[in-house]
């Protein structure tokens, strides 16, 4: 190989091999690579730099290192396999290490082109960084985005896989913190999540403690779930759940989820009584002191909590109101109901009657009618008040 026009050694660590130094402010080196007829143009190289540290640019005010190219890589790196260096590494006292500006592309795009680990670069848990495209470890931040215009985004995940794969567009990992966090500083959202496809919008999944301060609502505060369906499967906690302000749950009883008797098969509002067997079946006599209750999720009126519950689907299995409004069939042909009547059974199976006699009411009250019903059977909100 024939010896290059310009060639620089030393032996003094403190001694560049090649030194230029441009007192009007232009470039004080310059490397230019022209391809032969014949040769692609990206097999040049313009400036190439190899050792403990093969390039070092210094710029007192201005750009330390300016690198521009018209189709291939403006600046490349590689580190042989098997080492442990850094392909671009750039520090800042004060300013920026790495700065990447794009007018209509990417800053800075990090890329991992195989399978293997891009290695341990003094993290404590190399798992956390392993096949990452692009890494970044800080005693602060580790990688910081920030937008300045109304619609931007300062950080960016997504994934380019078809419908049906696993990719997470962002992941968050942490030993013993917050694996993810948001912060709004004024009226904006601190985690937002859509979904274009009708699925999930934000998921989620709380092993061990979770925490919520403010009031979760549907207007404002820390956790707000909006859309026709808040949730399209189950959210799961494992462990204890501290509310340190309010819950507004928007419907209307607590229930519990009781076992029917084998032939029974039952509608929301039905009066139900406990069996022999433990489990239950529609009232049928008045004044039974083994009523259970009413079938909660009628009209209107839907559980807000229900108890005890198993399997989805069940039919064997129906909630019943324990505390709140529920919606309850009634009977008048035993006397006209008034607001504020106490109810119990009736012998109209599954419906309740006024309590009219109170030496009979003890145990066998339902609760207080919430509307009026002068005639006939029908169903109305009521106050549910076992005793």
């Amino acid at each position: 190989m024939a010896n290059p026009p310009l060639t620089g050694q030393s032996a003094n660590f403190d001694v560049p091999g090649v030194s230029g130094t441009h007192a009007g402010g232009g470039r004080a080196v310059s490397g230019t690579a022209n391809s032969p007829p014949g040769v692609p143009l990206t097999s040049g190289t313009g400036v190439f730099g190899s050792g403990a540290i093969g390039i070092q640019a210094n710029g007192l005010n201005g750009h330390g290192l300016i690198a521009f190219s018209q189709g291939g890589d403006a600046v490349h790196a590689f580190v042989e396999s098997g080492s442990s260096g850094s392909g671009v590494r750039g520090t800042g006292d004060s300013g920026s290490g790495v700065l990447g500006i794009s007018a209509s592309g990417v800053g800075v795009q990090g890329k991992l082109s195989n399978t293997n680990a891009i290695g341990n670069l003094g993290c404590a848990d190399p798992q956390f960084h392993q096949h990452a495209g692009v890494y970044g470890e800080s005693d602060q931040q580790g990688v910081m985005g920030l937008t300045t215009v109304a619609k931007g985004t300062g950080v960016y995940g997504g994934g380019t896989t078809a419908a049906g794969g696993d990719q997470i567009g962002v992941r968050g990992e942490t030993r013993s913190r917050v694996g993810v966090q948001g912060t709004s500083f004024g009226e904006g959202i601190a985690i937002e999540g859509h979904s274009l496809s009708g699925d999930k919008g934000l998921a989620g999944r709380f092993v061990g403690n979770v925490h919520i301060q403010g009031n979760p609502g549907t207007s404002s505060g820390d956790l707000r779930v909006e859309g026709t369906s808040s949730f399209g499967g189950n959210a799961t906690f494992q462990g204890n759940i501290d509310v340190a302000g309010d819950i507004r749950l928007l419907n209307a009883d607590v229930a519990e989820e009781f076992s029917l008797s084998v032939a029974e098969s039952v509608q929301p509002g039905t009066v139900m009584v406990i069996g022999e067997d433990g489990t239950l079946q529609s009232s049928t006599r008045a004044y039974d002191k083994c009523v259970a209750g009413v079938v909660s999720g009628g009209g209107a009126l839907k559980p807000a909590i229900i108890l005890d519950k198993r399997c989805e689907g069940d039919s064997r299995r129906v909630p019943i109101a324990m505390v709140g409004k529920v919606s309850c069939k009634v009977d008048a042909q035993y006397s006209p109901i008034q607001v504020g009547d106490l109810l119990t059974t009736s012998a109209t199976p599954g419906h309740a009657m006024r309590a009219s006699d109170p030496s009979m009411a003890f145990g066998s009250v339902i609760g207080k009618a919430l509307a009026r019903l002068e005639v006939g059977q029908g169903t109305i909100p009521i106050l549910i008040a076992l005793q």
